[in-house]
């Protein structure tokens, strides 16, 4: 039997193919382990992820509880302002209205 070509290949080629064969063998396997390696490396990526997401979600929430707190203190703040004025303001009247009253 003859090959498409009209000739067998020599012996020798057949050597070299299956060398071929070995290095593509060889190589598709350190192929196989970076992909495995690669793999891991995500799924490891992956998890730390998801640690960081919910580290920032608890975080988020610590800075949403900051800021509500911050709004109640500069709220009271501002009540205890107000409040003080109007003491004051009720104060200095009612001196002023004794002053001016006879009596």
């Amino acid at each position: 039997m003859r090959s498409l070509l009209g000739f067998y290949p020599p012996p020798t080629a057949n050597i070299v193919i299956l060398n071929a064969m070995t290095t593509s063998n060889d190589r598709l396997d350190r192929i196989e382990a970076l992909v495995e390696q690669n793999a891991e490396a995500i799924e490891r990526n992956a998890s730390a992820i998801d640690k960081l997401t919910d580290d920032l979600g608890r975080f988020n929430q610590r800075l949403d509880n900051y800021e509500q707190g911050m709004r109640w203190v500069v709220q009271l703040a501002f009540a205890l302002l107000i409040s003080a004025t109007v003491a004051l303001v009720v104060n200095a009247t009612a001196f002023l209205v004794k002053l001016w009253l006879p009596g």
